[in-house]
């Protein structure tokens, strides 16, 4: 049995002739906290939708071992006039899980807006609140303190640390905002 969530072997990227990710090899274990580090550009949000099966590698191979993950991106535009209480409830009945009022209410989550009239922000805390619910094996997260108030982003990473066997996957261009974290790795792009 693997002991490896993912492991990356010698994989690369590019677009035309812009490459992205070169020759980049490492194992994700689980239990642990990867930081994406890097400038705009240089890699961190290609290689997370590589992991998630987003993007195919030009090269090298990705091998998956887990089962349950979710995805935040950095940037989601839903121009849908569904209302977020009803996006969460279906979102979750296919999931088979519950709502997790008391996160819905420290999070702040309005639920009676239409998601198209979400802030940034606002869309980011309904995307990451779905993320956490069900306490899933692997967060990949691309930049998911972006747009929210300290405030906020110290009550998501409260969070983060009531999940110690979950893995996070998190792309950065600050790695203190996570200082609180535990078990933290530190990969550098760009």
């Amino acid at each position: 049995m693997c002991t490896y969530l993912i492991e990356v072997n010698h994989v690369s990227k590019s677009f035309n002739d812009l490459q992205v990710i070169n020759d980049l090899s490492l194992n994700i274990e689980g239990g642990k906290v990867y930081l994406l580090l890097g400038e705009n550009g240089s890699g961190k949000s290609t290689f997370i939708k590589m992991l998630v099966d987003l993007y195919l590698p030009t090269s090298g191979i990705i091998t998956r071992h887990y089962e349950d993950f979710r995805y935040v991106p950095e940037l989601l535009t839903i121009k849908s006039e569904v209302k977020v209480l009803s996006y969460i409830k279906a979102v979750l009945s296919l999931r088979g899980l519950k709502r997790n009022l008391e996160m819905e209410l420290n999070l702040e989550i309005d639920l009676n807006k239409q998601l198209r009239h979400l802030s940034k922000g606002n869309l980011k805390k309904v995307l990451i609140y779905l993320a956490l619910v069900g306490t899933p094996e692997i967060l990949f997260l691309d930049e998911p303190l972006d747009g929210l108030d300290i405030n906020m982003q110290n009550k998501v990473i409260d969070y983060f640390l009531q999940m110690p066997n979950s893995t996070f996957i998190i792309s950065t261009h600050d790695t203190k905002k996570y200082d609180a974290l535990m078990n933290i790795e530190v990969i550098h792009f760009g």
